[in-house]
């Protein structure tokens, strides 16, 4: 799954470099606190499910460390968005935003996707681009991601959370929703001229 907001203008807390998985094959237990919907059970079950996909396949969570990490994200989001992709400036923009909110998964220490989110001024998260290579979607991946940058918002007091998201790219809507966001605006050539997209928004209740 992939998607970035082009458009956005790219918290304040810059972390020290964190070698140290946040979520890894020998620390099976994803945070307790786990963003809220209404039913908790569901979050148990999908906490067991994505224990064992984690194991299966020797992945980890990390904390970005940029001069390491940044060659290999602009790798695959080149691959993945094209002349569309977010270059150096923009993520080092991010970075500097949200340490603690771009977080980077890997498998093997290979690279296999990223999300980026930042607090605004207006206390708001702006989760802002969201990318695991095709190789390894369908695994709850990009839930999981989701699931830890939301995490770490609502711990920094953040009321809101939004997104933007073409409105043809069903799959990550149909996630957004699962975690609680819901559709309030269509964006008309948002991305471009006949190319719509929705702004989404997660209300932290």
């Amino acid at each position: 799954m992939g998607f970035n907001n082009s458009k956005n203008e790219n918290s304040n807390k810059i972390s020290n470099e964190n070698n140290k998985a946040i979520i890894n094959t020998n620390n099976n237990s994803i945070h307790e606190n786990n963003i809220n919907t209404n039913n908790n059970n569901i979050y148990e079950d999908y906490n067991r499910e994505i224990n064992k996909i984690l194991n299966d396949n020797n992945i980890a969570i990390y904390e970005i460390n940029y001069n390491r990490d940044i060659k290999s994200i602009l790798e695959i989001e080149n691959a993945e968005f094209g002349p569309n992709a977010f270059d150096e400036n923009i993520f080092r923009d991010i970075y500097n935003k949200g340490s603690d909110t771009f977080l980077v998964i890997k498998c093997k220490n290979n690279t296999i996707g990223y999300i980026s989110a930042y607090i605004d001024h207006n206390n708001i998260g702006l989760i802002t681009s969201l990318l695991v290579v095709k190789s390894f979607r369908g695994k709850g991946l990009s839930k999981l991601l989701v699931q830890e940058v939301l995490k770490r918002l609502k711990n920094s007091m953040v009321k809101f959370v939004t997104l933007q998201v073409k409105v043809n790219n069903f799959v990550a809507i149909n996630l957004y929703k699962n975690l609680g966001f819901e559709v309030t605006t269509t964006l008309k050539d948002y991305y471009k001229i006949g190319e719509d997209g929705y702004l989404m928004v997660l209300n932290f209740k």
